[in-house]
């Protein structure tokens, strides 16, 4: 039985986002929403993704975009530093840095995966982890030298929220710029639409959809390669040429 494959939104550069989205929309249109069962959901689909590339054209318009994404990348490698440092204390030779380790991870635990919520939910989720860090588990943070990493996190997460916000100011008046939360509108009514499809090639057969379920994995493994690829390149050692 085919089904339209997933793919994980979240790790996709926001051109690729906007062209895989806008490729689904166009082929829909192209087969009808309706010949798929989706013609009450996919004007909110079709909605969302306009709301999307407005964001990334008011996001290009702004001089602070560039910033804003090189500060959040900074504070995601930040938290992963975190989350590395106290995983390595939970294998220390030592018992107290192994059960101070583990109280920590605990709590980083509830957080999760940051980076798929909105810019300003993970500048929140950030600030109250921290709070919650030094002020409950200072001994903890104290004992296994995690203080460090956590006031690391802590600056990193301040100065993204300070060129948000200049940003912020530099588009006030234009639509909403945040293509974050727009992306996670337009995935959530993709997901919708794929489970109607998914749905109904269970109850009636997919020889009706398989067409149109080719494409769409056709797209989503493209994607995943692309994502493969440069995940192998950043983890690639860096060589230098010999010298002359």
């Amino acid at each position: 039985m085919e089904r339209i494959r997933s793919i994980r939104f979240a790790q996709l550069r926001n051109n690729e986002h906007a062209e895989f989205h806008k490729t689904i929309v166009s082929d829909i249109k192209a087969v009808t929403p309706a010949s798929l069962g989706i013609e009450k959901i996919f004007p909110a689909y079709e909605a969302a993704l306009g709301n999307e590339l407005t964001a990334i054209d008011v996001e290009s318009g702004s001089r602070h975009t560039e910033a804003i994404e090189e500060a959040d990348i900074y504070r995601d490698e930040m938290y992963r530093s975190l989350v590395l440092e106290t995983k390595s204390k939970m294998v220390s030779y030592k018992p107290e840095n192994r059960e101070a380790g583990a109280q920590v991870k605990r709590i980083l635990d509830q957080v999760g995966d940051m980076r798929k919520k909105p810019y300003n939910q993970e500048t929140e989720t950030i600030q109250s982890l921290v709070n919650q860090l030094k002020e409950n588990y200072a001994d903890e943070l104290e004992t296994t030298g995690l203080i460090e990493a956590v006031n690391q996190l802590d600056i990193a997460n301040k100065s993204f929220n300070d060129r948000f916000g200049e940003r912020a100011t530099d588009v006030s008046g234009r639509p909403d710029g945040d293509v974050r939360v727009q992306r996670l509108a337009v995935d959530e009514t993709y997901t919708n639409i794929t489970d109607v499809i998914n749905g109904l090639a269970v109850i009636n057969g997919d020889t009706a959809y398989r067409a149109f379920m080719d494409k769409i994995n056709y797209l989503v493994d493209y994607n995943k390669t692309t994502l493969a690829q440069r995940r192998a390149d950043k983890k690639a050692p860096v060589t230098t040429p010999p010298i002359q």
